[in-house]
């Protein structure tokens, strides 16, 4: 007997080393790296590249918002060139090669408004010097110039079919703001998401630290039952069966404190994953767990309110009613009326008579036409019908997710409670459990009680204490999965 009570009390010893790591985290000291709720979604917040690729996404619709509000900024186009043309002609005396420099500069100011109409403004001055035959045939040459001229035109065009409206030209402006929102709640719904995967990884891991604990205690209490039937069987007070029960009672509880260990340190790395890993996402113990007050309010309406789901989807559904409003625009007819006026002045050998003439209107041009093109192509009623079934693809989608989270949130409602009353008939459990524990060893020490019997209580109360546990983690998780489906979490998540 003392041989089989050495094997079984070595590896006892060897389990309880490998697993006490993870089990210090049902035993905290001061020196332990405790880890809090608040803490751990701050760390996942900062550190989750799923929620890095959301941001990015939404920093990228804001950027988009801007590129299309650009289009009604003013546009200034600067331009300048030098131009020399030699063309030879025949001459009665062989070829005359007559030259014509030139240059230019100008500088023209465009704008866009609202209801498509364009509107330009430029102004340009041109210096020229040109050498000609002195008499048609002749090689003699002639030089003409310098000239100068300057010349101030606007223009205007307004389209009256394709572009034409402030609906048509805002609408770009207007989808981009509801991308830019659906974004924002996209980025908000995975905040939340995150926070609630965390608080829920975070409540397995209390659990599986406080199931370590559980396991240790139940293998102490197994030990000194064992050294004590061991004891009495050396008195003849107890029969060995009696013992090698108690001895196989502490060999399993060896595995379940083994198993207890290997299932913490997989949720605590479970837990360090979800908030981004690194080193300071580590971690040696955590604190313990308070199911917060039940939810109060209308939480189903609350849900259809400010889910961050449904903002986003509805969010989408706006931008594709939006973008319905002018698909195939651009393969519609075009009609633009387009019009100019332009007053210009040139001197010869001085610059000064093309400004008077210029400022004096003394020589202008103006111009009024229009512009009709007609695309030979069905490619506008298919822009269109995409369109259409984009908008009925949104809303399907918008109504499938209402029903499926109100019918969430009215599950999650029933699941708090469950688990509420689940805890508090548990807790009432282990009580009992414990009770009778207590009366079967007080029946064994009388002979009245077996060995199998006390066993099975004390599985009991085991049992009871971790169905206890299991319930608190539960409600504790059904209040964090009613939070994010009621966008309760958004809040929580936007304080950090």
């Amino acid at each position: 007997m003392s041989s089989i009570r050495h094997r079984v009390a070595i590896p006892c010893a060897l389990i309880l080393l490998i697993a006490g790591v993870d089990a210090r985290a049902d035993q905290p000291d001061g020196s332990a790296q405790v880890l809090t709720p608040d803490r751990a979604v701050s760390l996942a917040l900062g550190n989750s590249p799923v929620l890095g690729a959301s941001a990015a996404q939404t920093r990228q619709s804001r950027w988009a918002l801007t590129s299309e509000g650009a289009k009604f900024a003013p546009t200034l186009v600067l331009d300048a060139g030098v131009t020399r043309t030699q063309t030879p002609n025949a001459a009665t005396s062989g070829t005359a090669i007559p030259r014509n420099d030139s240059a230019t500069a100008g500088a023209e100011i465009k704008k866009k408004f609202s209801p498509g109409t364009d509107v330009s403004a430029r102004l340009a001055g041109t210096w020229g010097q040109s050498q000609m035959a002195s008499m048609p045939g002749q090689s003699s040459m002639l030089t003409l110039g310098p000239t100068y001229g300057l010349s101030a035109r606007i223009g205007v065009t307004q389209p009256l079919l394709r572009g034409a409206g402030r609906e048509v030209n805002r609408t770009s402006i207007l989808a981009a703001e509801s991308d830019r929102k659906a974004a924002t709640r996209a980025e908000e719904h995975a905040a939340s998401t995150l926070a609630r995967d965390t608080l829920n990884a975070y409540a397995e891991v209390w659990y599986a630290s406080r199931n370590v604990g559980v396991q240790k205690k139940s293998l102490e209490v197994a030990t000194t039952q064992r050294n004590d039937a061991a004891a009495r069987e050396r008195t003849g007070s107890m029969a060995q069966a009696d013992v090698l029960s108690f001895e196989t009672t502490v060999a399993t509880k060896q595995e379940s404190v083994l198993d207890a260990g290997q299932a913490l340190s997989s949720k605590k790395l479970e837990l360090i994953r979800v908030m981004g890993g690194g080193v300071e996402s580590d971690f040696s113990t955590v604190e313990e767990l308070a199911v917060p007050p039940p939810e109060q309010g209308d939480l189903v309406a609350e849900a259809m309110a400010h889910s961050g789901e449904l903002q986003q989807l509805d969010a989408s559904l706006e931008a594709a009613k939006l973008r319905a409003r002018v698909a195939g625009e651009s393969y519609r007819s075009r009609l633009d009326l387009d019009a100019y006026m332009q007053v210009q002045g040139l001197g010869n050998k001085e610059a000064y008579p093309a400004l008077t003439q210029m400022v004096g209107g003394k020589a202008w041009s103006a111009h009024l036409g229009v512009t009709y093109e007609l695309p030979i192509s069905g490619k506008r009623e298919a822009e269109e019908a995409r369109a259409t079934a984009s908008v009925e693809a949104a809303q399907k989608n918008l109504i499938a997710a209402q029903a499926r989270i109100r019918a969430e949130v009215e599950s999650l409602i029933l699941q708090e409670r469950v688990a509420r009353s689940r805890a508090e008939l548990a807790a009432r459990t282990v009580e009992i459990a414990e009770q009778s524990a207590a009366s079967q060893r007080a029946r064994m020490q009388t002979g009245s009680a077996t060995a199998l019997q006390v066993i099975e209580a004390e599985n009991q109360v085991r049992a009871a204490e971790l169905r206890a546990l299991r319930a608190t983690a539960d409600a504790f998780e059904a209040v964090m999965n009613l939070r994010r489906a009621t966008g309760r979490l958004i809040q929580y998540t936007a304080n950090r």
